[in-house]
């Protein structure tokens, strides 16, 4: 595999979120694979029951104390982070949330299919705070 392989979107979509972070002053996510399961889980249930909210599949904690979750869906199978990410940046509530400063470590995931009677992306990102619940 060349090591000029594109990133996944999942992966792509914690750069840019970081990179939207710097932009703003605020210490980068660290990237972490049970929140990035879950997001996973959750837009791939998001898409199985034809339902696009927060709670619902893989919407748990993940063995934090406290996660915060963005969604976003856009138009097309094809996986594009950007429009997520704009999606988020534009809306107060979910743009506040990106910059949290008490968030320490996240997940993102994708889905494609039918959502709707549209073929359409459903993306989640969750962070973590800096302490997982077990640690306590």
């Amino acid at each position: 595999m060349s090591a000029a392989r594109a990133a996944a979107p999942d992966a792509e979509l914690i750069g840019q979120i970081n990179r939207f972070r710097a932009a703003h002053g605020v210490a980068a996510l660290r990237a972490d694979g049970r929140l990035t399961q879950g997001s996973f889980v959750h837009a791939r249930w998001m898409m199985a029951a034809n339902r696009f909210q927060h709670a619902g599949g893989g919407s748990g904690r993940d063995g934090f104390r406290r996660v915060g979750e963005v969604i976003a869906l856009h138009p097309a199978r094809t996986p594009r982070p950007g429009r997520a990410l704009s999606a988020w940046e534009r809306s107060p509530g979910h743009r506040a949330l990106l910059l949290d400063r008490s968030f320490h470590s996240v997940g993102a995931g994708w889905a494609a299919g039918r959502l709707g009677g549209r073929s359409g992306t459903t993306w989640v990102a969750r962070r973590g705070d800096a302490e997982p619940a077990w640690g306590k």
